[in-house]
């Protein structure tokens, strides 16, 4: 356990024994506390759920808003020794309880159809999760292991050389080397360095992908080739050259609530080449689509490209 961590482990828990107090009317200090980081509100919520377990103490809520400004440091509050006594035993039992459920530290964010969303992970690192994606984050002071469980995702990562940030997808495995990238897996896995570079690890194979070049994945890892446009999802862009019909429509759907049915499988492998808004898919379906003669009938969750 970090140092760090201990120490907002404990100053959480004087404020459990502080709050328990009665004559406690410190709440505007303990919101700005809390606002110092989300690291901060969690420990504090997963403190005050482990010493209710035991009955001693009630929680604050700390649902209502806070929207007082952050301070530029940590609050010290001076206590007696009989309250440093109570701290010291919550810290002892709460901390210990805390050690315990934190066993699996394992978060889950996921995003819902048309609706990618941006996420700070506790290291400080940024992903973008691209609509209907889904992904695990494990970061401890020893590790920091993400898991793309569905979908596609951009990373911002902060340099930390004791700690790798991996990104794992099915059993490929991308590690960071200071670096900004892209993963996408619909329809097939490809990865887009935009800043330094990222080692992919597969089987027994691994290579170093630089900033400015993409690869992608069907039953091996292609050549690395130049990325010439950066217009992707990112910027709610969807650009494609020669593109499998079925490949493109693959990358649309994750932005329609309705499956996609293409009614004649033999278009599957037409390739298609275009650019299109992904704020308006209907209407990008519509475009990728009419240049083929199809029309769109929408019905019971389905849309049938007739």
């Amino acid at each position: 356990m970090s140092d760090n961590l201990l120490q907002i482990k404990q100053q959480a828990a004087l404020w459990l024994v502080k709050q328990s107090q009665v004559d406690f009317n410190d709440h505007d200090d303990l919101f700005s506390w809390l606002n110092l980081s989300s690291r901060h509100q969690r420990i504090y919520d997963e403190l005050a759920e482990s010493w209710q377990t035991l009955g001693e103490i009630s929680s604050l809520s700390t649902n209502q808003p806070a929207e007082k400004p952050r301070p530029s440091s940590v609050i010290s509050v001076n206590f007696g020794k009989k309250t440093l006594a109570a701290a010291a035993a919550i810290c002892g039992v709460a901390i210990s309880l805390l050690s315990i459920n934190s066993l699996d530290p394992t978060l889950y964010y996921q995003t819902t159809v048309a609706q990618p969303q941006s996420f700070t992970l506790s290291d400080g690192s940024t992903v973008l999760l691209n609509a209907n994606s889904k992904m695990s984050i494990d970061i401890t002071d020893q590790h920091r292991i993400i898991t793309l469980v569905t979908g596609d995702a951009h990373f911002n990562v902060i340099s930390d050389y004791q700690r790798p940030f991996v990104v794992n997808y099915q059993d490929h495995t991308f590690t960071a080397l200071g670096t900004a990238f892209t993963v996408n897996t619909r329809p097939f896995v490809q990865l887009n360095v935009t800043e330094h570079q990222v080692k992919i690890d597969y089987q027994a194979t691994s290579k170093i992908v630089r900033e400015g070049y993409l690869t992608e994945f069907s039953s091996q890892w292609q050549p690395v080739t130049i990325n010439e446009s950066n217009i992707d999802w990112r910027q709610a862009k969807l650009t494609f050259n020669d593109r499998r019909l079925k490949d493109v429509l693959a990358q649309l759907q994750p932005y329609l609530s309705e499956k996609i049915y293409l009614m004649d499988p033999s278009l599957a492998n037409e390739p298609v080449s275009g650019s299109v808004n992904l704020d308006k898919p209907y209407q990008a379906l519509t475009l990728i689509t009419q240049g083929m003669g199809l029309k769109l009938n929408i019905k019971n969750n389905l849309i049938r490209l007739m």
